[in-house]
């Protein structure tokens, strides 16, 4: 799910071109040295928007960033795990914590909106609860609000120069953050019930490929909590859980139906027949042919009278 938000071109006075940099659609405006009337406690430093970014970033930062992601996916790094990254969602960067993010794949890309604070909000972000180090990344439930602010907030830089809209920019950003964690994924009540709820979703849809980095966001699991949860409670890797399940209906088809082994291993997933017959051969211990022969039920013929 996307945001309802696709900005292409945003015309500003040439006035504010020294501190606004426009490459196509993306720009980056420059707050910091704009003073505010009506200090908020969270002086935004910068904030930026890049359409369809496709580059990756690894690096560690100075400042306290959070990239709100509109469109698209990717991957994010935020130590060994990674992260699955599915619009809508934020992640996180903080001082001195490498991090690495992009598309995972070249057909990937994501349009971005990004905050900037300085080292010197730091204390300000963790007092109201925006700067948490186990959760580095949260999924986004419901666009509404959130692409609501961002309306906004592209909206109030159209036109006016950034000294005069500097405060409402800073309120508006603090009420981004905090909507967007109000309207975070809600957790399952417990790991346990999360993972019940997974497995029921790949059962219904084995047949289709799960990032289930991905779908321990959606469920409010870090995807390491998941893994923990996953490999306590089903005792197999969920890559095998999934091969298991397309296996155990191999076995059905065969036994139930005259699909070829071209065929069902088409069904479940398998482009390649020969990779599905090592599979199958390697978990149940014999061909699929074999256990065809072996299991299908014998068909009687029924003579009728006068038949011959």
């Amino acid at each position: 799910m996307a945001l309802k938000f696709f900005p292409h071109y945003l015309s500003i006075d040439s006035g504010t071109m020294d501190y606004i940099f426009f490459v196509m659609d993306n720009f980056s405006i420059h707050l910091s040295p704009f003073p505010r009337r009506f200090p908020s406690g969270l002086p935004v430093e910068t904030i930026g928007f890049i359409a369809r970014k496709r580059s990756w970033i690894r690096t560690a930062f100075q400042t306290c960033n959070f990239s709100f992601i509109l469109e698209g996916g990717g991957e994010y790094r935020a130590g060994p795990t990674p992260w699955a990254v599915r619009a809508p969602c934020v992640i996180t960067q903080w001082p001195g914590r490498h991090v690495e993010y992009g598309p995972s794949k070249p057909s990937e890309w994501w349009t971005e909106l990004f905050l900037i604070y300085g080292q010197a909000s730091r204390l300000q972000l963790q007092e109201r609860g925006f700067d948490r180090q186990d959760r580095p990344a949260w999924g986004i439930e419901s666009g509404g609000t959130v692409g609501a602010i961002v309306q906004q907030l592209m909206e109030l830089l159209q036109g006016h120069t950034p000294g005069d809209q500097v405060d409402r920019i800073d309120r508006l950003c603090e009420s981004l953050l905090l909507e967007s964690l109000l309207a975070r994924t809600p957790p399952t009540a417990s790991p346990d019930q999360a993972i019940q709820a997974i497995r029921r979703r790949v059962r219904e849809s084995f047949v289709e490929p799960h990032d289930f980095d991905a779908l321990a966001l959606e469920h409010g699991l870090s995807p390491s909590t998941f893994r923990r949860a996953w490999n306590r409670i089903v005792r197999v890797p969920p890559a095998r859980y999934v091969m298991r399940i397309r296996l155990l209906e191999a076995c059905r088809l065969l036994v139930e139906t005259p699909l070829s082994i071209r065929q069902i291993a088409d069904r479940l997933g398998y482009h390649d027949p020969l990779y599905f017959s090592r599979k199958f051969r390697h978990a149940i211990g014999m061909t699929a042919t074999d256990y065809r022969t072996r299991h299908r039920p014998p068909v009687w013929r029924v003579e009728l009278p006068g038949t011959d």
